[in-house]
């Protein structure tokens, strides 16, 4: 499965932008973002019912959306986070992450099905 091929079709679940208003910093490198979590929860089950590598993908993009509502909270940026902005390089190593770990309902075969085509 290629990496851009999941970015495409996961675009089509994802909101193009997320508020942050009601996000806050806990911590170092934390925090918490309501109406970002309410959005990935919808998501999943939407993303999840199309098959494994999506499930993987709506994880791996909600890290990617968080990273990005962190930064721009940080730096007192706009309260919005958008789909176009994500660190897609940071999401393939989400993605890459996952089908390490050892999971029953991640088969070792889908690592080596996944083709990370974008670096950049």
């Amino acid at each position: 499965m290629k990496f851009s091929r999941l970015i495409k079709e996961s675009r089509l679940f994802w909101p193009r932008e997320i508020s942050i208003s009601d996000g806050e910093l806990i911590g170092e490198g934390r925090g918490t973002f309501p109406t970002l979590l309410s959005t990935w929860d919808r998501v999943e089950k939407l993303q999840d019912r199309v098959n494994e590598w999506h499930e993987i993908m709506s994880y791996a993009i909600f890290c990617g959306f968080h990273k990005q509502a962190i930064e721009k909270l940080t730096s007192g940026a706009m309260p919005v986070v958008t789909f176009d902005e994500i660190d897609f390089k940071y999401v393939g190593l989400k993605v890459i992450e996952h089908l390490s770990q050892v999971y029953p309902s991640w088969p070792k075969s889908m690592r080596h099905q996944f083709v990370h085509d974008i670096h950049s």
